[in-house]
């Protein structure tokens, strides 16, 4: 009876690891499928499921996870999480690199720029980071944010000038550009439509002695209509490129240990001894 049950209980357990690893497969497969498709809030998930029970990866298979987050944080401007993620990488391999063919130039740009400010210790753990290299990483994240809220800004400005300023917080050049949208605009279109009805009172008009008057007045219906239409014009411009360009508010480039250099003083004697100094130079 005993004997029986051994090859039983070997079979079932034969079983479950087959298909336990088939399921993993499909898994990662799905995720693979998933970053390929640009689905990366999935991605996101999916590799987070994985990566909980990651007894069951390779290093391989970590490594190609934690890259899939990064390059998906980074696409939906999640730079903490990107940089964190791209951390767990280095920290699993720290002689990584992405692969150009199949990484953007720009994302390639990025991860290499922050590089040494997430170099690991010898047991391969991410270091503690230096005042420098986190007000390093603390730019990329601001500046990230900064793009982000400007994106969400410029749909609304296309939409009506200072709409995206108030998005940005930005009160009196919102309003008052808001003011200057909706009097001009309003004015362009009520001259707009005076200026039709007008010109069509001066071509129906078949008295002599009042079509001149008639077309004085379409005239000048007219001529206000396109004044307002282009101040609105000019408003509008204005708007755009005060976000685009104006407005942006970038933080700070953050002071980064460039190099420290290196003095020393070699004094001859019967024992023989040095003098060092070392200078942290910063800009």
């Amino acid at each position: 009876m005993m004997r029986t049950k051994y090859p039983i209980i070997f079979f079932i357990i034969l079983l479950y690891t087959i298909c336990y690893g088939s399921i993993d497969d499909l898994a990662f497969d799905d995720v693979r499928e998933k970053f390929k498709s640009f689905q990366y809030e999935e991605v996101i998930r999916l590799s987070k499921a994985l990566l909980d029970d990651s007894g069951e990866l390779s290093r391989e298979e970590q490594i190609e996870l934690y890259e899939m987050r990064a390059i998906s944080f980074y696409s939906i401007d999640d730079l903490t999480a990107a940089i964190n993620a791209y951390a767990n990488i280095l920290a699993i391999d720290p002689a990584f690199v992405f692969d150009p063919v199949k990484t953007s130039p720009k994302i390639i740009a990025f991860f290499d720029d922050i590089r040494p400010n997430l170099a690991t210790d010898q047991n391969n753990a991410p270091a503690a980071f230096d005042s420098g290299q986190r007000d390093s990483l603390d730019y990329y994240v601001k500046e990230s944010q900064l793009n982000k809220n400007l994106r969400g800004a410029m749909p609304r400005s296309i939409v009506l000038p200072g709409w995206g300023h108030l998005h940005r917080d930005m009160q009196l050049k919102g309003w008052t550009l808001l003011s200057l949208s909706a009097v001009t605009l309003g004015g362009g279109i009520y001259f707009a439509g005076e200026a039709r009805s007008k010109e069509e009172a001066y071509l129906n008009e078949t008295d002599p002695d009042l079509i001149d008057s008639r077309y004085d007045d379409f005239n000048t219906a007219y001529k206000r209509r396109n004044l307002f239409l282009a101040a609105y014009g000019l408003v509008w411009l204005f708007a755009q490129a005060d976000l685009l360009f104006f407005s942006r508010q970038s933080p700070e480039p953050p002071t980064v240990v460039h190099q420290k250099v290196r003095i020393w003083l070699d004094v001859p004697s019967a024992k023989e001894f040095q003098i060092g100094l070392q200078i942290p130079v910063r800009w």
